[in-house]
């Protein structure tokens, strides 16, 4: 077997010949799909690139490796059975070759084309792997094979090959070193690079913020009528063409009180009572790329609670967008939290639910009870994206401060970074019923928090680039806010 360009693989084809004679000179996104070479090209030759630069930067320091291989995964089952786990691809692999299917090789090595020894077995239990598209085969050189393992031998690159993916057995089974499996040091610098995004990154992380839009649409209408979470959850999927499987993460749909629950998981089949609040934190996957998108929604009457809730809802949307606007390059997200927290404080303190001026009530812990979580994190192949919290290229942690323990991103905001904007509201029992017999509780009105209970509480995000000037709000044009008809 011998490396050759896609246009002669008729396998990686499935037998087409190429539907663009002159190649677009960007990528049309539409259906799903891209046209022409354009960005995907311009983002592969990027990573290449840098990846060839993280290799000579290693070398320089005594960490010599001639080439990588990435491995897509392995197909795993659950325990004592035979049912396949619902497969993700390995997110270092994705980042260079979005295609489906485990078993699959990419071939980084200086001075040749990127090369997929792609997996295509013979197997009657399961339908063969989809025809890849034009776009990726005028890329990428594409070699399709029934055993990765027995092809592996004539297309390994010579000298010492780093291996990237999560199945030591497989890096094993190809002779490479115990050694070259996942290096940390290219490990850490590998992970550093993806919270820069490319032009193509962005736009696939664009189109998964409109599939999104189309599913909290979707929701919007569903809600008005009481839909059940369960419901409502299957018109999400419907409206996004998603399954279970392939959601970024498992929808979070949230009638009243269950909106206190971070991660609530839970879809119950009854209509809501007495469905006063109501909160969706959930996105969409394209080409591997994720978006992730919460909106909140006040549905009560006009008693005294109700408006209340509103009032926070309204402030909690106009504090939102002031944070997503304060992104730019150079801009601690340490520092960005900290004023989120201090204005979630002042908001609280402004409808009553706080006693103490706002500064006071973060110093003394009392506005983390209510905002227990930080402010956002990196996204992109991962939904909590790598490289938050690392200190630099070579790896290293950057914790987070001891006033914001649970922060995700302690980075330094730059250029082609994206990152989500998700300040909250909550009223979580556990935590408030700790607040109330400690000696901060005459800092709380406990009164306006008893009535605010059942409403559980208010998360709002966008997803934000980092641009060469401030930044640009990928959401908000597919899904607005609250208020909108």
């Amino acid at each position: 077997m011998h490396w050759t360009s896609a246009h002669h693989d008729a396998h990686a084809r499935g037998g087409r010949c190429c539907s663009h004679a002159t190649p677009c000179p960007s990528p049309c996104f539409e259906d799903g799909r891209v046209s022409g070479i354009g960005l995907y090209a311009q983002h592969v030759a990027q990573i290449k690139a840098w990846v060839c630069e993280a290799l000579e930067h290693l070398r320089e320091h005594g960490e010599a490796f001639d080439a990588v291989v990435f491995h897509a995964g392995s197909a795993r089952a659950y325990y004592a059975d035979d049912l396949a786990i619902p497969f993700r691809t390995h997110a270092h692999f994705g980042r260079l070759a979005p295609i489906e299917g485990h078993d699959h090789l990419l071939i980084l090595e200086p001075g040749r084309p990127v090369r997929l020894l792609r997996s295509v077995p013979k197997d009657y239990w399961n339908a063969p792997p989809p025809v890849l598209e034009d776009w990726l085969i005028d890329v990428i050189d594409v070699r399709s094979t029934e055993d990765v393992e027995a092809s592996w031998p004539n297309e390994k690159p010579p000298g010492r090959v780093a291996f990237v993916g999560d199945d030591r057995s497989v890096s094993l089974a190809l002779g490479i070193a115990p050694d070259c499996f996942d290096p940390p040091s290219l490990i850490a610098a590998l992970d550093w690079g993806r919270a820069t995004k490319t032009e193509y990154e962005v736009e696939c992380l664009r189109e998964a913020q409109a599939v999104a839009g189309r599913g909290h649409a979707a929701l919007r209408q569903g809600m008005t009528r009481g839909m059940s979470e369960f419901d409502l959850h299957l018109a999400y999927l419907k409206a996004t063409m998603q399954d279970d499987s392939t959601l970024p993460y498992p929808n979070i749909i949230a009638w009243d009180e269950a909106a206190a629950v971070l991660h609530y998981q839970h879809r119950r089949r009854t209509k809501p009572s007495p469905g006063k609040s109501f909160l969706v934190d959930a996105g969409a996957m394209v080409r591997g790329y994720a978006s992730d998108i919460t909106r909140t929604y006040c549905l009560g009457n006009e008693d005294d609670a109700s408006s209340e809730f509103a009032a926070l809802l309204d402030g909690m949307e106009a504090l939102q967008q002031q944070l997503a606007a304060d992104v730019a390059p150079g801009l601690s997200f340490v520092d960005l939290h900290r004023k989120a927290e201090t204005s979630i404080a002042a908001l609280l303190y402004e409808v009553g639910v706080l006693n103490v001026e706002p500064e006071d009530a973060r110093n003394r812990g009392v506005a983390a009870a209510f905002f227990p979580h930080g402010l956002g994190h990196y996204l992109g192949l991962n939904v909590h994206d790598v490289g938050g919290r690392q200190e630099g290229i070579a790896g290293g942690l950057k914790a987070p401060p001891e006033d914001c323990p649970n922060l995700r991103t302690t980075r330094t905001l730059e250029p082609g970074h994206v990152i989500t904007i998700e300040p909250g509201v909550y009223f979580i029992p556990m935590l408030l019923d700790e607040l109330r017999v400690g000696p901060c509780r005459d800092a709380v009105n406990w009164g306006h928090v008893d009535a605010l209970m059942p409403f559980g509480g208010i998360r709002i995000e966008d997803d934000v680039l980092v641009t060469e000037s401030g930044s640009e709000n990928l959401t908000r044009p597919y899904v607005p806010g609250h208020r909108a008809e």
